[in-house]
């Protein structure tokens, strides 16, 4: 399984496996779904956590997660049942600033809402 940047796995044809070392940078739950948004210095993506947790601000390596292209084209990471969460000592830099996370965050906690509600993928 590759380890691949953010824009690497954005690039990729949907259920491909990768792995992904990134700095997590906002977490968020709604109903039983557990995400995240990473960041590395290639870009931002929202990967779905399972039954793991992690905290905001550390670094971790992400292995087993699967890509996912939704309807309007924005790209998520889904960590399989196989896929693990290992933290890091070293940092990853991520190059967005603190504006543009903040408006990706709230993009993507609308989205998963709105998704919930209708039961159905955006």
């Amino acid at each position: 399984m590759a380890t691949v940047t953010v824009e690497e796995a954005k690039s990729l044809t949907p259920g491909r496996a990768v792995s992904l070392a990134a700095k997590v940078l906002r977490t968020w739950q709604v109903g039983e779904s557990r995400m995240c948004l990473v960041g590395d210095e290639t870009g931002l993506v929202r990967i779905g956590l399972g039954g793991h947790q992690v905290q905001a601000e550390r670094t971790y390596l992400f292995e087993g997660l699967e890509v996912r292209v939704y309807s309007g084209g924005w790209h998520s990471l889904e960590l399989t049942p196989y896929g693990r969460v290992l933290a890091m000592e070293h940092p990853v830099n991520v190059t967005a600033d603190d504006k543009y996370v903040q408006r990706v965050y709230k993009i993507l906690t609308g989205l998963e809402r709105k998704r919930q509600k209708l039961g159905a993928e955006i």
